[in-house]
């Protein structure tokens, strides 16, 4: 039996505004076994960046639970144990605005060896050059600041930076957005020979589908603060049954005959993703959904196992 190092279970992150409350995540369920990564993806405004923020303690969950290698860590990241503190990183999306300016990378890098009570500086600094080479740059980067480099060595310095603590489990959030897409394809090899030299465990956030296919053991679909579809990668990508995958699929540019083989016939859609702070009665997709029923608008669907690793929550596939 695989360990699991995270698990997540009906976790709510709700946000108290002048117009009403978000519910950015409305009651999430996944877990992690170690060494895997879970792809978790949907539009802008699904929730997903929260769960990650969640998970790794900027945000405290309104309610649910989350188990990090069995401890709980619904809770305040200051008042988290060092040892998760060290194990759980995060690599934030746009590298450029969380490196700061004014310091330069051997300051940046070094910082988390610091904070974790590593105050030898000769060491800390050989420390430096080993993390630098593991994500290709070499040791005249040290030196420099971070406004001096490119998009693509922003990204390397703070998968480097998130590397210094020895940590068990990275939190990505689309790394690679900001990124050209040769640079991208770089980035994410990089990503997955690490993940195999240090026995590492990824949540990869991404809007981005198809970047699925080839970093993620397992996808999870999100929409409006709720998970609708996870299933493994391959049999998501031959097999998508929520009509919101369906669509995110059958909307993804190929290039190839084969790809066009695999992508869902194109359906159409309704409108925009709606408000969090005004969602829909009944299942959140259904004012957006080709095949909405009467029950629908009314009762939102719980989430069904299709396959032994394939679950959806539509009433679809309800008896």
């Amino acid at each position: 039996m695989t360990d699991k190092i995270l698990r997540v279970d009906a976790l709510k992150k709700h946000f108290k505004t002048k117009h009403g409350t978000v519910r950015a995540v409305d009651g999430v369920d996944f877990d992690i076994d170690s060494g895997e990564t879970l792809g978790l993806v949907g539009e802008s405004g699904s929730g997903k960046t929260t769960v990650g923020y969640t998970i790794i303690g900027l945000h405290v969950p309104t309610a649910g639970i989350v188990l990090f290698k069995g401890e709980s860590i619904a809770l305040p990241v200051a008042k988290r144990s060092k040892s998760i503190k060290r194990e759980l990183q995060i690599v934030f999306q746009n590298p450029g605005s969380s490196l700061n300016p004014r310091r330069r990378i051997e300051e940046i890098i070094e910082l988390p060896l610091r904070v974790h009570g590593r105050n030898d500086h000769r060491n800390n600094k050989q420390r430096v050059v080993e993390l630098l080479r593991k994500v290709e740059l070499s040791s005249d980067y040290a030196s420099k600041a971070p406004t001096t480099l490119s998009g693509g060595e922003q990204a390397r310095v703070t998968i480097a930076r998130a590397l210094a603590t020895d940590p068990k489990f990275i939190i990505l959030d689309e790394p690679t957005a900001a990124l050209d897409v040769s640079i991208q394809a770089k980035i994410i090899t990089m990503l997955i020979e690490l993940q195999q030299e240090l026995s590492l465990s990824y949540l990869f956030v991404s809007h981005d589908l198809s970047l699925m296919r080839n970093v993620a053991d397992r996808v999870a679909i999100m929409y409006l603060g709720k998970i609708c579809e996870v299933a493994r990668t391959a049999e998501f990508f031959q097999n998508p049954l929520h009509p919101y995958s369906q669509m995110l699929l059958s909307s993804i540019p190929v290039v190839s005959d084969e790809d066009e083989k695999l992508r869902p016939k194109k359906i159409r859609v309704v409108g925009e993703i709606p408000s969090p702070v005004d969602l829909p009665s009944g299942c959140s997709f259904h004012p957006r959904c080709p095949k909405k029923m009467s029950i629908c608008p009314q009762v939102d669907p719980t989430m069904v196992a299709v396959e032994a690793e394939h679950v959806v929550r539509c009433h679809l596939f309800e008896d």
